[in-house]
């Protein structure tokens, strides 16, 4: 049982822990009452304790706001605090939620915040992206002594984030867009196409990183960061058709950067990337349609715009001028480049062991389920495999295999028609390689004779 005791003019708080050792403990009570009630509270939380719960909320008079405040000055990383404060700013600090107590947010309160702006049009990923920060500081609070009790974000679940259909370059493809990049870009989309590189990689990039007499390269830092993301740096072989635009890189640069800007700096992070590499995708020809805009009419503040997929020639529908046709680029960013290089080793059927050491992913899954694309020609690949396996002959085999055996039937080779139900013996009859090929699945069937096509009966094949 809790007591408390004075001593030299000390008021001491008296308890018994969980194994039930007494503990005396001096305090900056006043009055007997003050120190029995913080010796109440200590033996309250040691119970508590001693059956595995959830120590009780502290007397915090902290607001979520002065928290996040807080966690954006002493504990938020410096290279992305600008961004955070802005979104906490905005969801959590200028809210009504950012006054409340820290013991009045609960799970159900934060979940109440999240809804409204999921109501108000928000995305999954930027719900979740909230969610992860709030945790963060709740997290790093308790850490630090400032917040007793359970983290209540932790028990709000998070969002299904759907998946989205990642654009990415063919084989084909790939040569016409290091072609249409011109001198400037040429060289740093060849590097990030063959390497896989991120954008603040490349921009890092200098030349005592590169090797070309052992052909590897060093990914060291990122933009004006001496790390990576992910904290993996990693010596890459580079191919020997990257060598000649590396080369050519160095050559050009005028500073110790091998991709530097028109000062011979390094290029700023908000260089607009995606900007640039749309221009290319419109010069490689990779669009998705055109735009056909009137400029009269744009100028009259009245524009009038048709979709085509073509660049033909067009007439205003409103005052028949020659309307200016204008690419529209496949919906395609800078950082898939990333996902093409990935995808592209999958499909070459490299171990998705080393696509993973390559990505520099510490988990393999993200290598496989988010930059890991397969198109159509890869899905179709498999479902005709499935096809041949299960014996079912494509129209085109089925009108080869009746006429070669129309062909057969009189009697050029010497071979003659079986009556229905008659089965001819092992090696009787030839089929073209062509065509075996195409049998391969229902090899087994066939040597039965009893796969029918149409009205016709197939010979027994060897």
């Amino acid at each position: 049982m809790s007591s408390s005791i004075k001593r030299s003019g000390t008021w001491y708080a008296k308890w018994k822990d969980a194994f039930g050792q007494r503990h005396r403990k001096a305090s900056t009570a006043k009055t007997k009452k003050e120190c029995e009630a913080l010796a109440h509270e200590l033996e309250v939380e040691a119970e508590r304790g001693r059956f595995g719960l959830q120590p009780l909320p502290a007397k915090c008079t902290l607001t979520l706001a002065e928290l996040c405040d807080w966690w954006l000055n002493e504990r938020c990383p410096t290279k992305s605090a600008d961004k955070e404060r802005s979104r906490l700013e905005k969801h959590v600090i200028r809210h009504a939620l950012g006054a409340r107590r820290l013991p009045e947010i609960t799970p159900a309160v934060f979940e109440a915040r999240l809804r409204d702006m999921e109501d108000a049009g928000a995305s999954p990923a930027s719900l979740n992206k909230l969610r992860a920060i709030v945790h963060s500081a709740f997290e790093q609070a308790i850490a630090a002594g400032k917040w007793r009790g359970m983290n209540p974000v932790s028990r709000v679940p998070s969002r299904k984030v759907p998946q989205r259909i990642y654009e990415t370059l063919s084989f084909d493809e790939v040569r016409l867009v290091i072609e249409a990049a011109g001198s400037t870009w040429r060289n740093l989309i060849a590097t990030a196409i063959y390497l896989g590189l991120r954008k603040g990689e490349l921009f890092a990039l200098r030349k005592h990183d590169v090797d070309l007499e052992d052909r590897l390269l060093y990914v060291r830092r990122s933009h004006g960061s001496d790390t990576v993301k992910g904290r993996k740096a990693l010596v890459l072989p580079i191919p020997a058709p990257l060598v000649q635009y590396l080369r050519d890189a160095m050559a050009r640069s005028p500073s110790d950067f091998v991709f530097p800007g028109a000062d011979g700096k390094r290029r700023p992070e908000h260089t607009a990337m995606e900007k640039v590499f749309r221009r290319i995708l419109s010069r490689a020809g990779i669009v998705v349609g055109y735009r056909h805009i009137c400029r009269r009419c744009a100028a009259r503040h009245d524009p009038q715009v048709v979709e085509a997929p073509d660049a033909e020639i067009r007439r205003c529908p409103k005052c028949s001028m020659r309307m200016w046709p204008s690419a529209v680029p496949r919906r395609m960013r800078f950082h898939d480049v990333r996902h093409t290089t990935i995808t592209l080793l999958l499909r070459l059927k490299v171990p998705m062991q080393i696509v993973q050491r390559i990505a520099r992913h510490s988990n393999i899954r993200l290598t496989v389920d988010t930059y890991g694309h397969l198109d159509v020609s890869d899905l179709r690949e498999a479902m005709e495999t499935l096809g041949v396996a299960t014996g079912v002959l494509p129209d085109a085999l089925e009108a080869e295999v009746i006429a070669r055996t129309e062909l057969l039937a009189r009697g050029p080779t010497g071979v003659q028609a079986l009556p229905e139900g008659e089965k001819r013996g092992p090696g009787s009859l030839e089929i073209p390689e062509e065509s075996r090929a195409l049998v391969v699945g229902a090899e087994h069937r066939v040597r039965t004779g009893d796969l029918r096509l149409g009205k016709a009966t197939l010979y027994q094949l060897s």
